[in-house]
Protein backbone atom coordinates (compact mmCIF):
# COMPACT_ATOMS: atom_id res chain seq x y z
CA UNK A 1 0.00 0.00 0.00
CA UNK A 2 1.47 3.34 -1.01
CA UNK A 3 1.77 6.08 1.58
CA UNK A 4 -1.06 8.58 1.50
CA UNK A 5 0.20 12.14 1.08
CA UNK A 6 -1.44 14.70 3.35
CA UNK A 7 -1.56 18.46 3.94
CA UNK A 8 -2.50 20.38 7.05
CA UNK A 9 -5.83 22.14 6.60
CA UNK A 10 -6.65 25.16 8.76
CA UNK A 11 -10.39 25.51 9.35
CA UNK A 12 -10.02 29.27 9.35
CA UNK A 13 -8.53 30.32 6.05
CA UNK A 14 -7.03 32.34 4.36
CA UNK A 15 -3.75 32.62 6.25
CA UNK A 16 -2.95 36.29 5.57
CA UNK A 17 -6.43 37.43 6.57
CA UNK A 18 -6.73 35.29 9.73
CA UNK A 19 -3.18 35.96 10.90
CA UNK A 20 -3.71 39.72 10.65
CA UNK A 21 -5.37 40.07 14.08
CA UNK A 22 -4.26 38.61 17.42
CA UNK A 23 -7.51 36.80 18.31
CA UNK A 24 -8.14 35.38 14.86
CA UNK A 25 -4.48 34.32 14.63
CA UNK A 26 -4.84 32.42 17.92
CA UNK A 27 -7.99 30.67 16.67
CA UNK A 28 -6.48 29.75 13.32
CA UNK A 29 -3.28 28.33 14.77
CA UNK A 30 -4.74 26.19 17.56
CA UNK A 31 -3.98 22.52 17.00
CA UNK A 32 -7.73 21.88 17.30
CA UNK A 33 -8.32 24.21 14.33
CA UNK A 34 -6.12 22.13 12.05
CA UNK A 35 -6.55 18.69 10.52
CA UNK A 36 -4.55 16.47 8.21
CA UNK A 37 -6.32 15.83 4.91
CA UNK A 38 -5.28 13.83 1.85
CA UNK A 39 -3.81 16.29 -0.66
CA UNK A 40 -6.51 15.80 -3.31
CA UNK A 41 -9.32 16.17 -0.79
CA UNK A 42 -7.67 19.29 0.63
CA UNK A 43 -7.52 20.79 -2.87
CA UNK A 44 -11.19 19.89 -3.44
CA UNK A 45 -12.18 21.55 -0.17
CA UNK A 46 -10.49 24.80 -1.15
CA UNK A 47 -11.89 24.63 -4.68
CA UNK A 48 -15.46 24.16 -3.46
CA UNK A 49 -15.64 26.28 -0.31
CA UNK A 50 -14.89 29.92 0.24
CA UNK A 51 -12.83 31.51 3.01
CA UNK A 52 -14.62 33.15 5.89
CA UNK A 53 -14.27 36.76 6.87
CA UNK A 54 -12.58 37.79 10.08
CA UNK A 55 -15.20 37.95 12.82
CA UNK A 56 -15.86 40.89 15.10
CA UNK A 57 -13.75 41.08 18.25
CA UNK A 58 -16.73 39.83 20.31
CA UNK A 59 -17.34 36.77 18.12
CA UNK A 60 -13.61 36.00 17.94
CA UNK A 61 -13.24 36.27 21.73
CA UNK A 62 -16.21 34.05 22.60
CA UNK A 63 -15.24 31.62 19.83
CA UNK A 64 -11.71 31.30 21.18
CA UNK A 65 -13.01 30.87 24.73
CA UNK A 66 -15.39 28.16 23.54
CA UNK A 67 -12.69 26.25 21.66
CA UNK A 68 -10.26 26.49 24.57
CA UNK A 69 -12.93 25.23 26.97
CA UNK A 70 -13.41 22.00 25.00
CA UNK A 71 -11.89 18.79 26.25
CA UNK A 72 -8.36 18.17 24.98
CA UNK A 73 -9.58 14.80 23.69
CA UNK A 74 -11.79 16.54 21.14
CA UNK A 75 -10.60 16.02 17.59
CA UNK A 76 -10.78 18.78 14.98
CA UNK A 77 -14.00 17.33 13.54
CA UNK A 78 -15.66 17.51 16.99
CA UNK A 79 -14.38 21.06 17.46
CA UNK A 80 -15.68 22.11 14.03
CA UNK A 81 -19.15 20.67 14.70
CA UNK A 82 -19.38 22.17 18.19
CA UNK A 83 -18.09 25.55 16.99
CA UNK A 84 -20.57 25.52 14.10
CA UNK A 85 -23.47 24.95 16.54
CA UNK A 86 -22.15 27.57 18.96
CA UNK A 87 -21.66 30.19 16.23
CA UNK A 88 -25.13 29.49 14.85
CA UNK A 89 -26.61 30.13 18.32
CA UNK A 90 -24.70 33.43 18.57
CA UNK A 91 -25.81 34.34 15.05
CA UNK A 92 -29.43 34.03 16.14
CA UNK A 93 -28.76 37.03 18.38
CA UNK A 94 -27.93 39.30 15.44
CA UNK A 95 -24.25 38.55 15.02
CA UNK A 96 -24.14 37.95 11.26
CA UNK A 97 -20.40 37.22 11.31
CA UNK A 98 -21.05 34.28 13.65
CA UNK A 99 -23.66 32.92 11.26
CA UNK A 100 -21.17 33.22 8.39
CA UNK A 101 -18.57 31.27 10.36
CA UNK A 102 -21.16 28.58 11.13
CA UNK A 103 -22.08 28.34 7.44
CA UNK A 104 -18.44 28.14 6.33
CA UNK A 105 -17.66 25.44 8.90
CA UNK A 106 -20.74 23.54 7.75
CA UNK A 107 -19.36 23.57 4.18
CA UNK A 108 -16.05 22.11 5.38
CA UNK A 109 -17.34 19.39 7.71
CA UNK A 110 -18.15 16.80 5.00
CA UNK A 111 -14.60 17.15 3.62
CA UNK A 112 -13.09 16.83 7.08
CA UNK A 113 -15.21 13.74 7.77
CA UNK A 114 -14.06 12.16 4.49
CA UNK A 115 -10.46 12.95 5.35
CA UNK A 116 -10.71 11.54 8.86
CA UNK A 117 -12.35 8.37 7.54
CA UNK A 118 -9.74 8.00 4.80
CA UNK A 119 -6.86 8.40 7.22
CA UNK A 120 -8.40 5.93 9.68
CA UNK A 121 -8.63 3.35 6.92
CA UNK A 122 -4.95 3.96 6.16
CA UNK A 123 -4.01 3.96 9.88
CA UNK A 124 -2.49 7.43 9.66
CA UNK A 125 -4.85 9.30 11.99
Amino acid sequence: MSELKVNTHHLYFERKRWNSMRLSNQIRNLDRSQVLLPIELHADLHANTSPMAIPSAFVARVGLERILSMKRSYKTLDVAKDTEDFMRSIGENYHDDATEIANKLSEQIPYIQLGVDSLKRRHIA
